[in-house]
């Protein structure tokens, strides 16, 4: 190819005066876009630090040994029950001392956790802790604070060798 003044030109497109801006330092948005970034993710950061902690049911979960030891802390305590949540035949089979036992399936279970004193702490468990985890969330909505659940029921409380009654 050859210019009007038959010189030869390279090939291609035409360079322009200025390059496009791609992004770089001199970039207004990109600029400002970083400060604002920022801005925004520490006030997420910071309005997410102040919020009041709300106790999520996990926080009431505790092993057999924790329970045990709650149990010899609270020994004689009259504000510390613990409940069996499991059918009256699996009670009647075994159980840990000095529990009480409010059947989970009870046609009426609303009624009979309404008649708890709230101010108290109870201990829930089960056979594995399906029907106490359950049992935890009913009382839970009905604002009881201090409820625990057995982790790993009484299976586990078996498991670390520690006693139950058989009736």
């Amino acid at each position: 190819m050859q210019s009007p003044s038959n010189k030869p030109v390279a090939a291609g497109p035409r360079p322009s005066a200025q390059p496009p801006n791609q992004g770089s330092l001199n970039d207004r948005t990109y600029c400002y876009s970083i400060p604002h970034f920022f801005a925004l993710i520490l006030i997420l950061f910071l309005s997410g630090c102040y919020q009041d902690y709300v106790p999520q049911d996990s926080d009431f979960y505790i092993s057999a040994t924790e329970a045990r030891q709650m149990i010899m802390d609270n020994d004689g305590n009259p504000d510390f029950v613990i409940i069996d949540v499991r059918s009256e035949s699996e009670f009647t089979e075994n159980h840990i001392g000095n529990a009480i036992l409010i059947p989970n399936n009870s046609p009426d279970i609303e009624k009979v956790l309404s008649n708890l004193d709230k101010n108290k702490t109870y201990l829930l468990y089960c056979l594995y802790g399906g029907r106490s985890s359950s049992m935890l969330r009913k009382m839970r909505k009905l604002d009881f604070e201090k409820v625990y659940n057995l982790d790993g029921g009484i299976i586990d409380w078996k498991d670390e060798g520690f006693e139950v009654i058989s009736e």
